[in-house]
């Protein structure tokens, strides 16, 4: 498996010198080879390509990539990898440098790795930014095929195939598809970069870990035998803050979550570990466990129960353990059972009794810090290790039935009402009785007017059509005394009485639109204020639902997780649930500078503001 990586550098002139003092540290120059450069020095080719940052306008000078094969390869084959990589990224021809360093690397046979620096504007054109994670990626996969090594899963495995196969790299495209399949599950890192460095100036070799890690996992078969294992190399491991999740830690420092640095799926690792909780209560049960001391987290183990008298074992079931981290609980000791009220005092290795606190000082060790925290976490698993968390659960709810049968009762009741008052909130707004009357008189209208377009409209458009046949009305005294004028107003009064008839009753249809249409705009004004103080009762009805929707809602997961606070009653019930809303709000319902709790506005800061032209007023 090679591994490559790949970061754009030079910036500014101190990110090239941190390169360079980097580069160099682990080689001399006789060990750069620079191509396509007289640049005799990595220095002066570095301050050339700054040069050529500054005269292209580019963000950095040069990319920055490293090799580091599975395999032992020679200068010449490191050389062929780095033009591979080149190559990918149409940079062949640019000025580049070469630094192998020789460094064993865990996992794998080659102890050569080499970077590379590569100028980024050339020719009056510079290498793209973006997307240079999955180039190199796809680039790592074309030298582990070239040099024979295994096909390596990478995060962009899907980008690397279609790159491959729409570059005419068949042949590669094919020979990881056979090893991992076209579509697999992406693979997850052990750590992030930041955190490998992090570790790295903790004096924790990340790779060295993971090897010693997943070798105590494939070991053993439980979670002892791997807590135990891993105790053997210096380690430790501890349930993390989410379900299913395990912590390896090594003196107080967390390396990672062991799926991750196993390799293995989350729900495998909780299924094995699943007892873990059980072998730290009986250690602590035995009377030991591990405390921070000179040696770190993994030091001394002592005796909690502090004296050699006193018995570390607890009465299954009797008492409660104490305030973890705090406080004597109320369990009783054997020895306190069967002897001296005084060793019963005494004893101060049982369930709730405080572990040991770090000693103060004047300056934060968060290994010690952490020791403390896990005795702590031990000594409440302690006590309720062997109590039935689930009985005693099913008992209280059985216990607390006919309360909370009741309390249900009221917030089906509660939930009814909201509900009457949502229906409220959507319902249209009456108007008074003379809107509706001239709504309605306008409507009539409208459609006898609709009605005699459609109904004498025909006969009117005939009679104008015979009256344009009939010509004009002829005129002078030689058509009075032959008559034509006497035949020409007989032939044409039908057909104008009808024009005459149907204007008339349409003139006389739009004065009654016109009458009821001004009666509308009057009653709309004078009823416009009490539109807008129903609209705004509607609003604040609805604004009312959904807050008690909300708040009953809630207040059946309170009391399905609480049954108990139904002995208070559903306003109990209510209290907490407005409580809980307002932490998951990030309200702490202080008072405010007008003595008002933060959350708890009147109805009026949030009513809108009712424009005085509502827009689409809602009328039935």
């Amino acid at each position: 498996m090679s591994i490559g990586g790949i970061v754009r550098h030079g910036r500014t002139r101190r990110d090239a010198q941190n390169l360079e003092a980097h580069l160099l540290k682990d080689a001399s120059e006789a060990d750069v080879e620079i191509v396509n450069s007289i640049a005799p020095t990595l220095n002066e080719l570095l301050q050339d390509m700054q040069v050529a940052r500054d005269g292209a306008g580019a963000d950095a000078a040069f990319l920055h990539f490293h090799i580091s094969p599975s395999i032992s390869m020679t200068i010449d084959q490191m050389r062929r990898a780095g033009e591979i990589v080149r190559q990918h990224f149409g940079a062949v021809d640019h000025p580049c440098a070469m630094v192998p360093h020789r460094k064993d690397r865990i996992g794998g046979d080659g102890d050569l790795h080499g970077h590379f620096a590569i100028q980024r504007a050339y020719g009056g054109k510079v290498i793209p930014s973006g997307f240079e994670i999955i180039k190199m990626e796809t680039a790592m996969r074309l030298v582990e095929y070239e040099f024979g090594e295994k096909p390596t899963l990478g995060r962009h495995h899907a980008s690397s195939l279609k790159w491959l196969r729409a570059n005419g790299r068949e042949d590669v495209a094919d020979w990881l598809e056979a090893a991992h399949g076209a579509d697999p599950e992406r693979p997850r890192s052990a750590a992030s970069p930041a955190k490998r460095q992090g570790l790295k100036r903790k004096g924790v070799e990340l790779p060295e870990a993971k090897e010693l890690i997943a070798r105590a996992w494939t070991v053993s078969d439980d979670a002892k035998a791997f807590r135990n294992a891993l105790r053997e190399q210096g380690f430790d491991v501890t349930p993390g803050k989410k379900d299913g999740v395990f912590v390896v830690t090594q003196d107080g420092i967390e390396i990672g979550s062991v799926d991750r640095l196993v390799k293995e799926k989350r729900a495998a690792v909780a299924a094995r570990m699943k007892g873990l909780d059980d072998v730290a209560a009986a250690e602590f049960l035995t009377g030991q466990v591990h405390q921070a001391g000179p040696e770190g987290y993994r030091g001394r183990v002592e005796n909690l129960s502090g004296s050699e008298g006193c018995p570390p074992s607890v009465e299954a079931g009797v008492g409660t353990p104490g305030p973890v981290g705090g406080g004597r609980g109320n369990a009783r000791s054997v020895a306190g059972r069967e002897g001296s009220p005084d060793a019963d005092r005494d004893c101060v290795g049982r369930a709730g009794a405080a572990a040991p606190e770090p000693r103060e000082s004047s300056r934060r060790d968060p290994r010690r810090e952490r020791a403390a925290w896990q005795a702590r976490r031990l000594a409440a698993v302690a006590g309720l290790a062997r109590m039935d968390i689930a009985g005693l659960r099913a008992q209280l709810t059985e216990a607390m039935r006919p309360a909370v049968d009741k309390v249900t009762e009221q917030l089906d009741a509660r939930e009814r009402e909201a509900k009457k008052t949502f229906a409220f909130s959507k319902s249209p707004v009456v108007e008074p009785e003379t809107l509706r009357d001239a709504r309605e008189n306008l409507a009539k209208a409208q459609a006898a007017s609709t009605k005699l377009f459609y109904a004498k409209g025909k006969d009117r458009d005939e009679a104008a059509r015979q009256l344009l046949l009939l010509g004009e009305k002829p005129t002078g005294f030689k058509s009075w005394i032959t008559g034509r004028t006497a035949r020409w107003k007989r032939d044409a009064a039908p057909h104008r009485a009808v024009i005459e008839d149907y204007d008339g009753r349409k003139a006389k249809i739009e004065q009654h639109i016109e009458t009821y249409g001004n009666k509308i705009k009057t009653h709309e004004v004078s009823f416009r204020p009490q539109l807008n103080d129903q609209l705004r009762k509607r609003e604040d009805a609805a604004t009312k639902a959904k807050e008690e929707f909300k708040l009953l809602d809630e207040a059946r997961t309170v009391l399905k997780e609480h049954p108990e606070l139904a002995a208070e009653g559903v306003e109990g019930v209510l209290a907490e649930t407005r409580r809980r809303l307002d932490r998951k709000s990030g309200i702490d319902g202080a008072p405010g500078a007008n003595g008002q709790r933060v959350g708890f506005l009147p109805d009026a800061a949030r009513r809108r503001t009712v424009e005085d032209e509502p827009a689409a007023p809602r009328f039935r």
